[in-house]
Parts: structure tokens; C-alpha cells; sequence
């Protein structure tokens, strides 16, 4: 003990380094408990926190990742949805005009049937009457050679 006295001697130190001792113990002490404690606190409750709100960010991702591809699904099901009921109707549409377009095709070719066997009817008259004139006019015919 005596080499420690004589180091501290040597270091300017006297007979008050025991209170002095006593005087820095008393202050930490003081400092821990008005100070350090509540710092020590808060240090560990921000760590906390911060790891803890890290782990909150995290589980918040996932949540974030798995509500996108919910949505996404649902997009992608309305959307094919939406295909197939447009392609229905487009379908549907589209029958019914051939439908539409199958029974006027049939009107006008029955009209036009109805016109050539008109125009037929009238053809053979004419050729009728143009037939039953032929003696008429065969023999006017000769009687103008044979005048002229």
C-alpha cells in the first residue's frame, strides 16, 4: 500500500485524496440515480423500439406483399372475367346478325326468284304472241317481196 502512496506523492496527491474518493463515489452515485439510470432507460426502450418497430416494418411488408398479389389475382380474374362475357356477347351478337343477315339473304333471293319467274311469265307471252303473229306476219312479209 505504501507503493500506491508513494505513486499517488509522486502525482501531487496528499491526505484528501480519501475524501476526494469519497466525494467522486458519492457523486457517481448521485448521477446514477438522478441520471445514468433514466438514460440507461431510455437508451434500452429506444432500442427496443427501433428493433422492435424493424420487425413491425417487416411484418407490415409482408402484409403490403400479400395484399399486392391478392389484388393482383383479383385484377387478373376480373379482367379474364370480363374477356369471357365480352367474347359471350360478341358471340351472341354476332348470331343473331348472322341470323338477321341469313333471313334477308332468303327474303331477297326469294324476291328475286319471284321477279325472274314474273319476268318468265312475261317473256313467254311475248313469246306467245310474237308466235301466234308469225302467219300474220310471214304472210305480210311475202306479200311486200312479192309487190316490190
Amino acid at each position: 500500500m505504501e507503493m500506491v502512496l508513494g505513486i499517488f506523492k509522486q502525482l501531487g496527491a496528499d491526505e484528501t485524496l480519501w475524501i476526494q474518493l469519497g466525494i467522486v463515489i458519492v457523486v457517481l452515485t448521485l448521477a446514477n440515480f438522478l441520471f445514468l439510470g433514466h438514460l440507461q432507460d431510455v437508451i434500452e426502450k429506444r432500442e427496443e423500439k427501433t428493433v422492435g418497430m424493424e420487425d413491425s416494418a417487416q411484418k407490415q411488408l409482408e402484409e403490403v406483399n400479400k395484399l399486392s398479389e391478392e389484388y393482383k389475382s383479383k385484377v387478373s380474374l376480373t379482367h379474364k372475367e370480363v374477356r369471357e362475357k365480352i367474347e359471350t356477347q360478341k358471340n351472341s351478337i354476332s348470331k343473331d346478325l348472322e341470323s338477321k343477315y341469313r333471313t334477308e339473304e332468303k327474303t331477297v333471293n326469294d324476291y328475286i326468284d319471284e321477279s325472274r319467274k314474273a319476268a318468265e311469265v312475261k317473256v313467254s307471252e311475248q313469246k306467245e304472241k310474237v308466235l301466234s303473229q308469225a302467219d300474220e306476219l310471214a304472210l305480210s312479209l311475202v306479200q311486200r317481196i312479192t309487190k316490190g
